[in-house]
């Protein structure tokens, strides 16, 4: 097993995270503000004991969509610290991040080095670059190496509880290798099966476990008895939909083409927000994923 370290990069970070803060009174737990749901979780974990961090983004609301609001601007205004994945999920936090970069801390938690990534998708954004899909934190291995980043942080800005921050990711860090090595082996023996998926959004936990993505599909892959078909010639077995794709017609083409099938979600959508979400997600995606596979 091993210990959590901090990149070495992220040295330049926590200093500037210290000068930030250098003038500011550290008496009083810090105001913690998380952009989603399995982030928050995260953060909740390294804070159990001490306090909970506040949920940004509604958990109805898409990520990518989402804009703020009067409510959102004084959430993130009164915050010491914001964790956030990237601006690439969340295009909507630019400008209060630029607003607001004087007085509050924005960790973009995609930023930090080393991170174990998925080759970009084919498809190039505007700007004619490769992206990398943004839901890294589906790749447990990810999220570990988030950990000490988060407790850093909260230590930097809560030194009194340093000693419980670091505690708690030293042991979620534990938690989550044994979490990525039980999924591991769920998953080992169905991982050469071909399956298909609607979009990227699953790319990190695709890469994590090895799993063969056979094809791409979205709805109008999925539009008749004949695509569904092209799909089995393709070495499909598996078809992972997205929330809201599955209609009663499409399961019936699904099941006449012997497929198997499964509504998947990233996002941990009717978990229960809080420490534990995070692990449910993954193992949650693990089974969706085990069961569409014939495992």
């Amino acid at each position: 097993m091993s210990a959590p370290r901090r990149p070495a990069r992220l040295a330049g970070l926590l200093v500037a995270l210290c000068a930030l803060l250098a003038p500011a009174a550290r008496a009083q737990l810090p105001d913690v503000v998380a952009d989603i749901a399995p982030v928050h979780s995260l953060v909740a974990r390294v804070m159990r004991g001490v306090g909970a961090p506040r949920l940004l983004i509604p958990r109805d609301r898409a990520p990518a969509d989402w804009q703020p609001d009067a409510q959102a601007m004084r959430l993130l205004g009164g915050a010491r610290l914001v964790f956030m994945v990237g601006r690439q999920l969340t295009p909507g936090l630019a400008r209060p991040h630029a607003l607001l970069a004087r007085k509050v801390y924005f960790i973009e938690l995609s930023e930090v080095p080393g991170l174990p990534l998925p080759l970009p998708a084919p498809a190039v954004a505007a700007d004619g670059v490769a992206e990398v899909s943004p839901q890294y934190w589906l790749n447990p291995e990810i999220a570990r190496l988030w950990l000490p980043v988060i407790a850093d942080a909260l230590a930097e800005v809560d030194p009194a509880n340093a000693p419980v921050y670091r505690g708690n990711a030293t042991d979620a860090w534990v938690e989550l290798e044994m979490l990525e090595r039980a999924v591991a082996e769920r998953l080992r023996h169905l991982a050469v099966r071909g399956h298909a998926v609607p979009d990227e959004r699953f790319a990190h936990f695709e890469h994590a476990f090895h799993l063969a993505r056979a094809a791409m599909a979205g709805a109008d892959a999925l539009a008749s008895a004949d695509a569904l078909e092209r799909l089995r010639a393709r070495g499909v077995r598996c078809v992972i939909l997205a929330p809201g794709m599955m209609t009663p017609a499409l399961a019936e083409r699904i099941t006449r083409a012997e497929l198997g099938a499964a509504v998947l979600d990233e996002m941990g959508a009717g978990l229960e927000l809080g420490p534990g979400l995070y692990v449910r997600l993954i193992e949650r995606l693990a089974e969706g994923f085990a069961r569409c596979l014939g495992g």
